[in-house]
Formats: C-alpha cells, sequence, structure tokens
C-alpha cells in the first residue's frame, strides 16, 4: 500500500475517516460528500483555505482579505486582512487599499490627510496622518498634527 506523504499526510491524518477510499484498494476512489480531492487528499468544502467548493483547491481567491464559504460553496468576502480597507464598496476585488501609507485612505477608508496650518507637506505612516514639512518660519513643536505647525519662529 503506498502512502501520500507531504501536506497531504497531515490532512489524511486529521481526516482519517474522509479519505478510507484512498488508503483501501478495494473501495471505489473519491471523497464523501462534503469533500474534494486535492491531488489525493480529501479536502472539507467548507474550508476557505481549500478553495471552498470551487474546483481549485488553494486559498479562496479574494486579494488581500479573508474569505469565508457561502451556502452554496462558493469562496464570498469575509474581511480585510490588517492594513487593507475595501474603500471602493466593490467585494469582487477584496480589499483593494493599503491603509497604511495612502494619504486618501490613511487608516481607514475616507480618512484624508489634507494640509494644516502654516504646513508645506503631509503624509501617511503606520495609518496616521503627520507633517512632513512646516512652511518657512514654522515648526510643528508640540508634534500635533491637528494644529499644525503652530510655532513661528
Amino acid at each position: 500500500m503506498a502512502r501520500r506523504w507531504g501536506i497531504g499526510l497531515l490532512l489524511v491524518l486529521a481526516l482519517p475517516s474522509a479519505c478510507n477510499s484512498l488508503d483501501d484498494p478495494d473501495e471505489e476512489p473519491g471523497c464523501p460528500p462534503g469533500f474534494k480531492d486535492c491531488s489525493g487528499v480529501c479536502a472539507d468544502t467548507t474550508n476557505p483555505l481549500m478553495g471552498c467548493a470551487n474546483p481549485e483547491c488553494g486559498r479562496c481567491p479574494i486579494p488581500n482579505a479573508m474569505a469565508t464559504c457561502d451556502p452554496d460553496g462558493a469562496c464570498v468576502f469575509a474581511h480585510c486582512d490588517s492594513g487593507f480597507g475595501d474603500c471602493n464598496a466593490d467585494e469582487s476585488d477584496g480589499c483593494e487599499t493599503p491603509l497604511v501609507r495612502d494619504i486618501h485612505n490613511c487608516g481607514s477608508c475616507g480618512t484624508v490627510c489634507d494640509d494644516r496650518a502654516n504646513t508645506k507637506l503631509v503624509d501617511c505612516n503606520d495609518s496616521e496622518c503627520y507633517i512632513g514639512i512646516c512652511a518657512s518660519g514654522f515648526s510643528n513643536r508640540d508634534g500635533d498634527y491637528e494644529n499644525g505647525c503652530e510655532h513661528a519662529f
């Protein structure tokens, strides 16, 4: 009896009763209902890491997002990965916006890092707006983005 090794072994061990037909040469090959054949390993069709009931056996293909399986076995959007947002409200392209460095969506969709008093450059870093450069003759002495470059010198 040939054994299948690698990642398949882990899944077979985790689902011993689901894949008996792969180990018993007298039994008809295939997977029981609710499972699909992924290179000789029976994978649960409710697992988004295995593509739900889609024919492919990889992770559900929703960019920068976690997926779940709907009752019909399709991959559907669950939530965005950390640091990304679905700012265009189109779940089909996943979470298309990086929120960590986008001055138009800084930390969350629609949060704009706009100019403050006496600033020349504002930016977004680590999902927070900050002042990059003050106008000539001013400084941001208190480090507060909201009040801009408040100190004249």
